[in-house]
């Protein structure tokens, strides 16, 4: 077993069969245990309710309409907190899922900096391509990113080409900053 085996979480790559199966096993332990806390909370009947809407959304969607319709103001905030609550720990699990896989692949294969400073040092990466820029980049110190600038004021002859100073010109929202 190596040290990738080791960490917690399915080990399988993202996307595969049992790595699924185990975020779907995660996700219904987590809507038995919010159900169990409906009914401690407000009572069996929210339960209820949330398991019949539940089942109409997939078999017949214009009687689960008519039905929500009908259901009174606080029976439709307490359905809308319940579902709203499901759906967040389905994405928090997911999110947990996803870690695993990353630290998993991060173990076996090296962090994004080990892998660059592999690719350097085999010469698979020359000094030309290093100082070039990646396209989507911009360099920080013509333009940074708050307030914008001008176009004609962005990256001067006299910038020199420091991957130190580039960042991407769009990062990808909702990841946490180590990963965008």
């Amino acid at each position: 077993m190596d040290d990738a085996d080791a960490l917690p979480g399915p080990h399988d790559a993202w996307g595969d069969a049992a790595a699924d199966a185990a975020l779907r096993a995660d996700v219904r332990r987590l809507g038995t245990l919010l159900g169990e806390s409906l009914v401690r909370q407000v009572g069996p009947e929210l339960l209820d309710a949330v398991e019949k809407v539940r089942g109409l959304t997939r078999t017949d969607p214009a009687a689960a309409d008519e039905l929500l319709r009908g259901v009174d103001a606080l029976t439709a905030i307490r359905l809308v907190r319940a579902f709203n609550a499901y759906f967040h720990l389905a994405n928090v699990t997911e999110q947990v899922h996803r870690g695993w896989e990353l630290r998993r692949r991060r173990a076996r294969e090296g962090g994004w900096l080990e892998r660059t400073a592999h690719l350097i040092g085999e010469g698979e990466v020359g000094p030309d391509e290093l100082r070039r820029r990646p396209p989507g980049w911009r360099c920080n110190r013509c333009s940074p990113p708050i307030p914008p600038r001008p176009p004609a004021a962005r990256c001067s002859p006299s910038c020199g080409p420091s991957p130190t100073s580039w960042t991407r010109r769009r990062p990808r929202p909702g990841w946490p900053p180590a990963m965008r």
